[in-house]
């Protein structure tokens, strides 16, 4: 930002009137798409009576909260020349296809925790003419790679943090329902999060079996024991949507009572 004066001098010397025309109305353009689809649907996110529905086919907004989620601004810059170019067309299927990929790399990224320092050098690079798919697809599918379809199995066995768990479940339960069977496709994103097996489970599952990943039981005596509970606790699977907070008396109690409760 500190350059942003330099940068503009220098790109625009010897400007006509006309290329000064045209540029303020692209300026004006795209500040109109950043207004509508990232300060409006922040604001939107946050009053409980204008938070959007969203269903499995809206791509776009389905990335807009994510990014907005997990606090990425980084790629904002291609989101909204992406939107700019395709005149707010949300169905084009090219438009679809290159943020899915935007959305995967992520998403994926969020659950390694491997940070998001490189994430302004890649947006630059797309927004300066490089594919997307040559830019991002091959971090996802190199064997090397810790964000590839294998490490991705591992990594969702242990989400410590609460909003990356509450989005995956989120857009999983939009898939699910992205079907014929399900009459209400459409879901806001108000939902808390809660842990089947509590964090503190020692006082009422200390008498549950405890299983290890193979789904064998292993007996009071196993070191293992303790460290296979706890573990369990940060796995997706351990992890389910509500639409309300659940009782505090029930938060730690066994599972049919949280169920009955």
């Amino acid at each position: 930002f500190k350059d942003l004066e330099k940068v503009y001098i220098d790109n625009t010397k010897g400007y006509t009137y006309h290329q000064y025309e045209k540029l303020i109305l692209e300026i004006n353009t795209l500040g109109n798409i950043y207004r509508k689809y990232i300060i409006d649907f922040q604001k939107s996110l946050c009053n409980s009576e204008t938070i959007p529905h969203l269903s499995y086919s809206n791509h776009v907004l389905r990335l807009l909260l994510i990014l907005e989620k997990f606090g990425v601004q980084m790629f904002y810059p291609y989101v909204i020349k992406r939107i700019s170019d395709c005149n707010e067309d949300f169905t084009r299927p090219e438009l679809i296809n290159d943020f899915r990929i935007l959305e995967s790399f992520v998403v994926r990224r969020r659950l390694s925790g491997r940070g998001v320092n490189d994430y302004a050098e890649k947006c630059n690079k797309i927004l300066h003419g490089e594919d997307i798919r040559a830019v991002l697809i091959p971090e996802m599918i190199s064997e090397e790679s810790d964000i590839n379809d294998v490490m991705i199995k591992s990594w969702i066995k242990n989400i410590k943090n609460n909003e990356t768990a509450k989005i995956i479940l989120y857009c999983i339960e939009l898939y699910r329902r992205n079907d014929t069977r399900h009459d209400i496709k459409e879901l806001c994103y108000n939902y808390t999060l809660e842990h089947v097996m509590p964090v503190k489970w020692d006082k009422y599952w200390s008498t549950i079996p405890v299983l290890d990943e193979q789904g064998q039981e292993l007996d009071e005596e196993n070191p293992d024991r303790i460290g296979e509970r706890s573990k369990a606790i940060s796995n997706l699977g351990n992890m389910v949507l509500l639409t309300g907070k659940l009782n505090s008396a029930l938060n730690n109690r066994e599972f049919s009572i949280k169920i009955n409760g």
